[in-house]
Protein backbone atom coordinates (compact mmCIF):
# COMPACT_ATOMS: atom_id res chain seq x y z
CA UNK A 1 0.00 0.00 0.00
CA UNK A 2 1.15 3.53 -0.74
CA UNK A 3 1.37 5.89 2.34
CA UNK A 4 -0.97 8.95 2.00
CA UNK A 5 1.09 12.70 2.65
CA UNK A 6 0.27 13.06 6.60
CA UNK A 7 0.79 9.11 7.41
CA UNK A 8 3.59 8.49 9.28
CA UNK A 9 5.55 5.12 9.14
CA UNK A 10 5.03 4.61 12.81
CA UNK A 11 1.49 5.20 11.98
CA UNK A 12 1.41 2.93 8.85
CA UNK A 13 -0.75 -0.16 9.75
CA UNK A 14 0.93 -3.92 8.89
CA UNK A 15 -1.20 -4.96 6.24
CA UNK A 16 -4.34 -2.27 4.62
CA UNK A 17 -7.91 -4.04 3.67
CA UNK A 18 -6.43 -4.25 0.24
CA UNK A 19 -3.75 -6.44 1.10
CA UNK A 20 -5.61 -8.47 2.77
CA UNK A 21 -8.57 -9.03 0.22
CA UNK A 22 -6.03 -10.46 -2.09
CA UNK A 23 -4.44 -12.82 0.13
CA UNK A 24 -7.81 -13.81 1.33
CA UNK A 25 -10.26 -13.11 -1.37
CA UNK A 26 -13.18 -14.62 0.40
CA UNK A 27 -13.00 -12.19 3.49
CA UNK A 28 -15.89 -10.38 3.96
CA UNK A 29 -16.62 -6.93 5.37
CA UNK A 30 -17.28 -8.12 8.66
CA UNK A 31 -13.99 -10.31 9.66
CA UNK A 32 -11.83 -7.44 8.94
CA UNK A 33 -12.49 -6.38 12.24
CA UNK A 34 -13.30 -2.35 11.66
CA UNK A 35 -13.74 -0.62 14.45
CA UNK A 36 -13.87 -3.31 17.24
CA UNK A 37 -11.51 -3.53 20.56
CA UNK A 38 -9.57 -6.44 19.74
CA UNK A 39 -5.77 -5.51 17.81
CA UNK A 40 -5.81 -8.78 16.36
CA UNK A 41 -8.62 -11.21 14.91
CA UNK A 42 -7.23 -14.78 13.49
CA UNK A 43 -8.56 -16.45 9.89
CA UNK A 44 -7.24 -19.15 9.00
CA UNK A 45 -3.67 -18.82 9.19
CA UNK A 46 -3.76 -15.28 9.30
CA UNK A 47 -3.61 -12.62 11.79
CA UNK A 48 -4.85 -9.12 10.34
CA UNK A 49 -3.61 -6.25 12.38
CA UNK A 50 -5.75 -3.35 12.19
CA UNK A 51 -3.51 -1.44 14.56
CA UNK A 52 0.45 -0.53 13.73
CA UNK A 53 2.27 -2.26 16.11
CA UNK A 54 3.65 0.88 17.52
CA UNK A 55 0.55 0.89 19.72
CA UNK A 56 1.35 -2.53 21.57
CA UNK A 57 1.83 -2.34 24.53
CA UNK A 58 5.82 -3.18 24.69
CA UNK A 59 6.18 0.12 22.45
CA UNK A 60 4.28 2.47 24.56
CA UNK A 61 5.76 1.41 27.43
CA UNK A 62 9.35 2.67 27.42
CA UNK A 63 10.13 0.87 30.78
CA UNK A 64 9.43 -2.27 29.84
CA UNK A 65 10.77 -1.84 26.21
CA UNK A 66 14.12 -0.79 27.41
CA UNK A 67 14.40 -2.78 30.61
CA UNK A 68 13.56 -5.90 28.44
CA UNK A 69 16.28 -5.10 26.43
CA UNK A 70 19.01 -4.25 28.86
CA UNK A 71 18.13 -7.72 30.33
CA UNK A 72 18.89 -9.39 27.36
CA UNK A 73 21.87 -7.51 26.73
CA UNK A 74 22.82 -8.42 30.69
CA UNK A 75 22.14 -12.07 30.59
CA UNK A 76 24.11 -12.18 26.92
CA UNK A 77 26.77 -10.81 28.37
CA UNK A 78 26.68 -13.20 31.78
CA UNK A 79 26.37 -16.11 29.70
CA UNK A 80 29.40 -15.09 27.56
CA UNK A 81 31.48 -14.76 30.45
CA UNK A 82 30.86 -17.23 32.76
CA UNK A 83 30.89 -20.01 29.79
CA UNK A 84 34.00 -21.58 30.24
CA UNK A 85 34.82 -21.78 26.49
CA UNK A 86 33.39 -22.47 22.90
CA UNK A 87 33.54 -26.13 23.04
CA UNK A 88 31.22 -26.21 26.17
CA UNK A 89 28.84 -24.22 23.99
CA UNK A 90 29.25 -27.00 21.46
CA UNK A 91 28.90 -29.94 23.81
CA UNK A 92 25.59 -28.57 25.25
CA UNK A 93 24.07 -27.17 21.94
CA UNK A 94 24.85 -30.78 19.93
CA UNK A 95 23.93 -32.75 22.82
CA UNK A 96 20.40 -30.78 23.51
CA UNK A 97 19.31 -30.14 19.63
CA UNK A 98 20.43 -33.80 18.43
CA UNK A 99 17.65 -34.97 19.69
CA UNK A 100 15.75 -32.04 18.80
CA UNK A 101 16.39 -31.98 15.51
CA UNK A 102 16.23 -35.61 14.67
CA UNK A 103 13.66 -37.27 16.79
CA UNK A 104 11.84 -34.88 18.79
CA UNK A 105 10.37 -32.35 16.21
CA UNK A 106 9.52 -35.00 13.20
CA UNK A 107 7.61 -37.46 16.26
CA UNK A 108 5.45 -33.84 17.16
CA UNK A 109 4.73 -32.90 14.31
CA UNK A 110 3.83 -36.84 13.26
CA UNK A 111 1.54 -37.04 16.60
CA UNK A 112 0.18 -33.43 15.55
CA UNK A 113 -0.73 -33.97 12.16
CA UNK A 114 -1.96 -37.83 12.19
CA UNK A 115 -4.23 -37.07 14.63
CA UNK A 116 -5.81 -34.53 12.57
CA UNK A 117 -6.36 -37.65 10.15
CA UNK A 118 -9.86 -39.29 10.02
CA UNK A 119 -9.40 -42.73 11.38
CA UNK A 120 -9.95 -46.05 9.57
CA UNK A 121 -13.23 -46.10 11.55
CA UNK A 122 -14.28 -43.05 10.01
CA UNK A 123 -12.69 -43.53 6.31
CA UNK A 124 -9.62 -42.19 6.62
CA UNK A 125 -6.49 -43.73 7.14
CA UNK A 126 -4.86 -43.23 10.30
CA UNK A 127 -2.92 -45.86 12.07
CA UNK A 128 -3.30 -45.92 15.79
CA UNK A 129 -0.21 -48.05 15.83
CA UNK A 130 2.15 -45.11 14.58
CA UNK A 131 0.87 -42.71 16.63
CA UNK A 132 2.06 -45.39 19.35
CA UNK A 133 5.51 -45.77 17.76
CA UNK A 134 5.84 -41.85 17.45
CA UNK A 135 4.86 -41.49 20.99
CA UNK A 136 7.56 -44.44 22.14
CA UNK A 137 10.27 -42.53 20.02
CA UNK A 138 9.28 -39.15 21.37
CA UNK A 139 9.56 -40.32 25.34
CA UNK A 140 12.82 -42.00 24.60
CA UNK A 141 14.18 -39.17 22.93
CA UNK A 142 13.25 -36.38 25.52
CA UNK A 143 14.84 -38.87 28.33
CA UNK A 144 17.99 -39.60 25.87
CA UNK A 145 18.30 -35.38 25.52
CA UNK A 146 18.12 -34.99 28.97
CA UNK A 147 20.47 -38.18 29.82
CA UNK A 148 23.08 -36.33 27.15
CA UNK A 149 22.24 -33.00 28.02
CA UNK A 150 23.39 -33.69 31.78
CA UNK A 151 26.39 -35.66 30.97
CA UNK A 152 28.13 -32.88 28.77
CA UNK A 153 27.29 -30.39 31.39
CA UNK A 154 29.00 -32.51 34.05
CA UNK A 155 31.71 -33.68 31.94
Amino acid sequence: SIATEDETTQDRSIATEDEIQEILPTASEDELVDGEDSILKPRASLLIRNEPIQKDYIFRNSFVHYGSTILIIAMCYSGAVIVRGVAFVWSFIGSSMAFFIAFIVPCGCFIVIESEVPSEDNGGDRHVSWICVAWAILVFSVVGAVVCTCNSLTS
